[in-house]
């Protein structure tokens, strides 16, 4: 994609959807740049400095660095196998790390410093984003089909049905006790929705 404007980036939102990869933008403009990437590029290039048409790297194998915060040094490194990874968080007790990405794998690893594969399971589409319940035992997945779907770590399996949605969802955060979820999409609107059969508890909030 030559230029990162506004249709530039629509044409990048476009190709992300539809699951199109790798997809390389170019600007001459920094911030244009990581707004590609934050709309679903996988590189996005300067052409003065490098070429959109030179040969691209390896996507197949993308890795997620772990540093100790306290002197700036790599703890571990994860080979996760996802084309692109969107999504990394930690459990409640930093015991569990949970990775996912384009691929719609979703891994949990022990990051105690064993850098252990624990258990994998796949998604329906690509994930762009993920959440962990207040006590651990289940994690939220936003693909790249507008789906919700919260499963639980422990079987894996879902818990209730995936929640789909007209628009782009762009916030989500369980309610404190884990049996909902509060979620803010593209037009404004916030609802609170029950996990287990995705009705709206509370309604609709929306912002100017």
């Amino acid at each position: 994609v030559l230029g990162c404007g506004a249709i530039g980036l629509g044409v990048i939102a476009g190709l992300k959807l539809m699951g199109v990869a790798p997809i390389v933008a170019a600007d001459f403009h920094p911030a244009r740049r990581d707004m590609a990437i934050k709309m679903g590029a996988h590189i996005a290039v300067d052409p003065r400095e490098v070429s959109p048409y030179a040969p691209l790297p390896d996507f197949g194998n993308r890795a997620v660095n772990v540093y100790n915060t306290s002197n700036n040094k790599l703890a571990f490194s994860l080979s996760t196998g996802n084309p692109n990874v969107n999504s990394v968080r930690f459990s409640a007790d930093g015991s569990q790390m949970v990775t996912a990405g384009d691929g719609g794998v979703v891994q949990v690893w022990d990051s105690s410093g064993t850098a252990r594969l624990l258990r994998e399971f796949k998604g329906n589409a690509g994930i762009l984003h993920t959440a962990s319940s207040p006590n651990g035992k289940a994690m939220l997945l936003l693909d790249d089909n507008r789906a919700l779907t919260v499963w639980n770590m422990e079987t894996p399996k879902p818990v209730g049905p995936s929640m789909t949605f007209g628009t782009y969802v762009n916030a989500v955060a369980f309610t404190p006790d884990g049996s909902a979820l509060a979620i803010g999409d593209h037009s404004g609107v916030v609802e609170v929705r029950d996990i287990g059969n995705g009705f709206i508890l509370a309604g609709s909030l929306t912002h100017d």
